[in-house]
Parts: structure tokens; C-alpha cells; sequence
């Protein structure tokens, strides 16, 4: 008789057979979603060729409550740790994120899972700044297990600037771009905006 215990070890063994075969499944997801084609109009490099920078190093523990039915994170959870990544990184450089002042919205998230994660552990995203736009800006994310310099998963995010007021795009603060442009500003710095 098969229980539950049985049931989860499969289906974990079976995803962790997944994750193998990553390389595989993303040359083929990138041909279905036609992203990650460098040259097409909004196209976001999935192999992270685009120009770019560490800009800051987030810690941040793996909760019980961020595992499935298969045993690891799920798949949601990834955009909350680069969310919560980049707000941490974007409060560092001087801007907070709410509705009383121009502030980022994202316009386009991925992230490719390479690696399963599981309870218990800390993670480390590594958020690097692309290059600016008018309004706009790529960030890359990078996660891996503390401890372990296996890349579990990588994604991207284009935030715009905008006025929460009219909802409208707005010119993306000159100090943020002059950070995304300084080769000399890196990880840990803090600038005044």
C-alpha cells in the first residue's frame, strides 16, 4: 500500500528529475513564449547578457510555509524573494516604496527554476541594476542557498517609474540612473539621492 510519505518522495524525485533536465525545457519555453531573443521589441535577455551590475545582497530565511505538496518552495514564493530583494535594495539607495510619491511598478517579471529549494535554509539574492531607460530599468536576480554556490534560480524585472496619482509613467530619477550607470558604485554602498 502506497501512503502519502510514499506519494511525496516520488513526486519530489520525479520534480528533481525536472530540474534536471532545466537547459533542456528553457530552450524550449523561450521558443514557445518568443522571450529571451535579444533585438525583439521588450525582450528580456533570459541568459542575462545585457549589461549589468551587483548592486545589493539580500538574506533571507526559507519559511516552512513556503514549501507545497512537492516538499520545496513553490514557484510563487522565487518572485516574493526577488520582490522583497529589491524593495530592500531601492530603500537603500533612498527611495521607499508606496502610493504617496513616484514610485516603481513592474511591467515584466520571469524566473527560471533551476535548483528546488526546501525548508529549512537562508537564501541569498543577488540583485544587479541593467541599463536605464527614460523611465525604466532592469534588474537580474540571482539565488542561491547560503553555504552552496549552486545558482538555484535567476529572473529579471522591469520596473517603471511612475506617478501613482495619474498612473502614468514618469522619468526615471536621474539619481537612480546615475547609480545604474557608475561603474564605481557596487554592493554594500550607500548613496544619497
Amino acid at each position: 500500500m502506497r501512503t502519502s510519505a510514499h506519494l511525496a518522495a516520488a513526486v519530489h524525485w520525479r520534480s528533481a528529475r525536472v530540474y534536471d533536465d532545466f537547459a533542456e525545457q528553457r530552450e524550449l519555453a523561450v521558443k514557445l513564449a518568443g522571450i529571451g531573443k535579444t533585438g525583439e521589441p521588450g525582450a528580456i535577455d533570459l541568459n542575462m547578457e545585457e549589461p549589468r551590475k551587483l548592486v545589493h545582497l539580500s538574506r533571507q530565511l526559507i519559511r516552512w510555509g513556503d514549501m507545497d505538496a512537492y516538499g520545496h518552495v513553490n514557484n510563487t514564493v522565487y518572485f516574493r524573494y526577488m520582490e522583497q530583494a529589491r524593495v530592500e535594495w531601492l530603500e537603500t539607495v533612498g527611495y521607499r516604496c508606496n502610493a504617496e510619491q513616484e514610485a516603481p511598478v513592474i511591467v515584466h517579471a520571469d524566473c527560471s527554476f533551476l535548483l528546488p529549494l526546501s525548508y529549512p535554509g537562508t537564501i541569498e539574492v543577488h540583485v544587479f541594476a541593467g541599463n536605464a531607460g527614460r523611465s525604466s530599468l532592469v534588474t537580474f536576480y540571482e539565488l542561491r542557498l547560503q553555504g552552496d554556490d549552486r545558482l538555484y534560480a535567476e529572473g529579471s524585472a522591469k520596473i517603471v517609474w511612475i506617478n501613482p496619482a495619474s498612473g502614468k509613467s514618469v522619468s526615471l530619477p536621474e539619481s537612480l540612473r546615475r547609480l545604474a550607470a557608475d561603474t564605481t558604485y557596487g554592493i554594500g554602498e550607500r548613496r544619497e539621492t
